[in-house]
Parts: C-alpha cells; sequence; structure tokens
C-alpha cells in the first residue's frame, strides 16, 4: 500500500504539543489555507514566523504527518523518516535466526539421546529438558516472527516514503 505525499509550502502560524506529546506547528499556505502537522520530534525544531517546505501524509483533512521538511528561513532541513530505531529490524532478525538454530540443535541432541541405551532418568530429564526448552523457545519465537514481519513492513514503508520524497525533493529545488 503507497501513501500518498503532499508537499506544503507556508510560514509557521503556531506551535503546539500533538497527542502524544511530540512537537506540532499550524502551517499557513499562501492561499490562508491552515494545516496542522505534527512530527516525531519532541523539541521545537521550527519558530513562529517560519518559512518551511513540508512534504508529509495526509491524515485526515488538514492534519499532516511531518516525514521531510525545508526551514527556508533558517535554511536548514529536517528529514523526519531517518529514525532512532532503525537497528530493531535487525535485531528480531538476528535473534529469531539464532533461537531456530538454537532450538534446532537442542531437538536434534535430545531426541539423539533418547536412541542411545541410557538408563530411564536421563531419558526422563532430557525429556523434561525438552518439554521446558519447547514451551520457552516456542513462545518465544511466537513474539519474535510477528515483531520481525512488522518491523520488515515498516521498514519497507520507510523505503517507499523516502523514495517519494526524493522526488519531491526536485518540486521544492524548483
Amino acid at each position: 500500500m503507497s501513501e500518498k505525499l503532499v508537499l506544503i509550502e507556508g510560514i509557521v502560524s503556531k506551535l503546539a504539543k500533538s497527542d502524544s506529546e511530540n512537537f506540532a506547528f499550524y502551517l499557513q499556505e499562501e492561499t490562508g489555507k491552515n494545516y496542522y502537522c505534527f512530527t516525531t520530534q519532541r523539541i521545537p525544531i521550527v519558530n513562529l514566523n517560519d518559512n518551511l517546505k513540508v512534504i508529509g501524509v495526509p491524515i485526515t483533512g488538514s492534519k499532516i504527518r511531518v516525514e521531510y521538511f525545508e526551514n527556508v528561513t533558517e535554511k536548514k532541513v529536517y528529514d523526519v523518516t531517518k529514525g532512532k530505531f532503525d537497528w530493531s529490524y535487525k535485531a528480531t532478525l538476528w535473534s529469531t535466526l539464532i533461537i531456530t538454530i538454537i532450538t534446532i540443535i537442542m531437538i536434534i541432541g535430545l531426541i539423539s539421546i533418547q536412541f542411545l541405551q541410557l538408563n530411564y532418568v536421563i531419558l526422563l530429564i532430557s525429556s523434561i529438558i525438552l518439554g521446558l526448552f519447547s514451551i520457552f523457545i516456542g513462545s518465544t519465537l511466537l513474539i519474535l516472527i510477528p515483531l520481525t514481519l512488522m518491523l520488515k513492513k515498516n521498514k519497507e514503508k520507510k523505503a517507499e516514503i523516502r523514495r517519494s520524497i526524493e522526488q519531491l525533493k526536485g518540486k521544492i529545488n524548483d
């Protein structure tokens, strides 16, 4: 699913806080239309009466989630899509792979113990260990696999937004 990005140019008319206590501001176009723009930043990154060129995703009506903007007044550029948590996808992916490999090795090892001619106590202990390990690892994988898939989807979505931003940057420079 592709998110439609919009390019808005205007002047900051009011500073605000978003519903999640992040920084937000009202941007007024030359036509007089006001937009409520919010970011993922917690600190104010613009001032009143700054001239901005904003690229963002329209949420509802005049509400815009800012992905990228250029502060013409201060000659600064902010790319909000570059998040702090880009490492989380790699971490969950590696965790899932490592736990899966450990699980396979553990199951093969515990099953092979049962084919040896050992006494009943060792077989019972290995079965209990296999059962507990399966419960622990199974529940961990039930959390990690969907989390990895969700983070992969978010990463692909951010990459698509970044490509769209690059296309719209040409319009900003014109």
